[in-house]
């Protein structure tokens, strides 16, 4: 199965393209399901039918859902929910705000990518997800890092310590968790490790960012890549929607077309080692099949919907048997340099921040202690010695 991540800023024309490659695939005679997880769903009015939380026939070989998060919340945050909010309000907290504090930023949209899940078994030939714009999906991706690291030794704990407690809850007026709770966190991250797993296999699946010529769109797109090559997810290729064509010439958009020209030149810059897969922008709105298909036609001409490239995962690790050393090398897009990396290894991890984000990665296994880094060819190598004795 193949599966095809469509991610982005908000407004950059992914629900569109997700319409478009996944009418192209089936086409072909690719079983195709198309899966929206963002809350605010529009993929329904793309293809202009209604939608539900289970597969919908959209014509031979399409299918197409809506994540229906209520019910995920119903499966994965139940119990854990109901907690929090009694919670909330034996402090004090007025009803009225306890259901938007007792859910994490982004988690619905966490939520939305484990439906692929259920998918995994099924006999699509193709899954193509239009995500919710970027933002918190990215930053949850590392919590089973954080659990990993903190979390579930804690808990474990504390579901030790609130078990006696809870014998005792007369003498307090704060609600206790019941073990449920803990049962639904540790399933939680469990599946959470395995959706990072399947995220980073570049031979199953890959992520397409599809942005704008446009400062702003660029810089977010930026920010996606650089935490996909953080996180070891395959960018597959860069999405330049909303091209003005070179037919139109009148002089209101001259200076439009002149600015498309160098954004587009610093894109092919910074991802010059990434496809770049060009839109236009079209002469009408692409809703309806009708409209789908004829853009599709004219976005895929001859090209393959299913792969644009073959991708390579951006980690790739090395054994040097003369110098006894592992080196990590970590891809990055052009423009950064190694002032812009601090690295940390505490006891058995590497913690790896860039700007605002930080990565951890487990070295339980490499069995060694970090000597020294380089940043070259915009890569990022990470050297470590060796030791047949490291037992941390």
């Amino acid at each position: 199965m193949r599966i095809i991540l469509i991610s982005g800023k908000g407004g950059t024309g992914k629900t569109s393209y997700a319409s478009i490659t996944g009418y192209k695939c089936a086409e072909k005679g690719l079983k195709t399901l198309i899966i929206s997880t963002d809350p605010a769903h529009s993929l329904g009015d793309s293809l202009d039918i209604e939608l539900t939380g289970e597969p919908k026939k959209v014509m031979d070989n399409l299918y197409a859902l809506e994540v229906d998060i209520n019910n995920e919340f119903r499966i994965w945050w139940n119990s854990a929910g109901e907690y929090i909010k009694k919670f909330l309000m034996s402090r004090g907290l007025e009803k009225a705000f306890v259901d938007e504090f007792s859910v994490p930023p982004g988690f619905d949209e966490i939520l939305g990518l484990l439906k692929i899940r259920d998918f995994l078994k099924s006999d699509y030939d193709i899954i193509i997800v239009d995500m919710a714009p970027t933002g918190n999906t990215y930053r949850l991706l590392s919590l089973p890092d954080l659990l990993e690291a903190y979390g579930l030794r804690l808990i474990e704990i504390e579901r030790k310590v609130v078990g006696v407690a809870r014998r005792f809850q007369f003498a307090t007026s704060i609600p206790m968790p019941p073990d449920d709770v803990y049962v639904e966190i540790l399933n939680l991250y469990e599946e959470m490790k395995k959706l990072r797993v399947l995220l980073s296999d570049p031979k199953q699946t890959t992520i397409r960012v599809i942005t704008t010529p446009e400062v702003m769109s660029i810089k977010e797109t930026l920010r996606i890549a650089t935490f996909l090559d953080l996180y070891n997810i395959a960018l597959e290729a860069i999405v330049v929607n909303r091209i003005i064509p070179d037919v139109i010439s009148e002089p209101f958009f001259r200076e439009w077309k002149e600015s498309h020209r160098k954004n587009i030149e610093e894109i092919e810059k910074i991802f010059k080692d990434t496809e770049i897969f060009k839109m236009p922008l079209f002469s009408f709105e692409i809703r309806g099949l009708d409209q789908i298909k004829k853009a599709s036609d004219m976005v895929y001409d001859n090209k393959d919907p299913k792969w644009l490239i073959k991708p390579r995962s951006p980690h790739k690790i090395i054994r040097d048997e003369k110098t006894n050393q592992t080196i990590i090398q970590i891809k990055f897009p052009e423009g950064f340099e190694k002032k812009d990396f601090t690295l940390f290894q505490e006891e058995d991890e590497l913690l790896i921040h860039v700007g605002k984000m930080i990565r951890r990665i487990s070295l339980r296994d490499l069995k060694g202690d970090v000597v020294k880094s380089k940043f070259r060819d915009n890569r990022l190598e990470i050297f470590m010695q060796n030791d047949s004795n490291y037992s941390k």
